[in-house]
């Protein structure tokens, strides 16, 4: 199963939210035993790297780097772009990230905002219902 992660999900277990981290952390082993084929685009890349030096994270870098050995990097094209413009989705982030899976063949998001993606195409899960699919 081939799953776009969303930012708010890695960011749970990157700053270790404690409402979130335990279910998010279940997704990523997911990943890490290859349940699921987990999916970042590039961008996500240096916007979580942003969050996390804006935020205090003293190991920013080394967090990036753990999350590229468990994440398959997606490029973001020009059509991407252009795609994302086209989408109905009120977020232009979002979208973008719609465009880049749907041209990458990737039929899910992992997400805690749900309604962001309702009408992208995708298969949206919360953390809470992937890890109850595969129990």
């Amino acid at each position: 199963m081939n799953c776009i992660i969303d930012i708010n999900v890695i960011l749970d277990v990157l700053a270790k939210r404690e409402e979130f981290y335990k279910q998010s952390k279940e997704v990523y082993m997911l990943s890490v035993y290859g349940v699921i084929k987990g999916f970042i685009t590039a961008n996500m890349v240096t916007d979580i790297y942003y969050i996390l030096e804006k935020y205090g994270s003293e190991n920013a870098k080394n967090e990036i780097r753990k999350l590229l050995q468990l994440n398959e990097v997606l490029s973001v094209t020009e059509l991407d772009c252009i795609n994302a413009l086209e989408l109905s989705g009120d977020d232009f982030e979002d979208n973008l990230i719609i465009a880049t899976a749907i041209r990458n063949d990737v039929e899910s998001i992992i997400t805690r905002n749900g309604e962001d993606y309702r009408n992208s195409g995708l298969i949206v899960y919360t953390p809470e219902e992937l890890i109850r699919k595969f129990k």
